[in-house]
């Protein structure tokens, strides 16, 4: 197989991974009535990026404003103490 062909296969598979990331966090915000939802990073930039993508995508963003979402901000170093 080529490589052009393996990334038009990376790429489709991406597209696809995502359609089912927000058809899951839709579910669980419509249905399942979780309006409270953590968004977890490694760090503190990494979750600010994360979120910041959240705010870009036109499907996240209006799920999250017209269901009235509560996006809560976690990150792995504000979880573990140190040492």
């Amino acid at each position: 197989m080529g490589l052009c062909k393996v990334q038009r296969l990376t790429s489709k598979i991406q597209r696809l991974k995502g359609a089912y990331v927000i058809g899951g966090f839709f579910y669980a915000v419509r249905h399942l009535g979780l309006r409270d939802q953590r968004v977890l990073g490694p760090t503190e930039t990494q979750m600010q990026r994360i979120l910041q993508k959240l705010r870009n995508d036109p499907i996240m963003r209006l799920i999250v404003e017209t269901e009235g979402v509560n996006l809560i901000p976690l990150n792995n170093v504000d979880l573990v103490p140190a040492a």
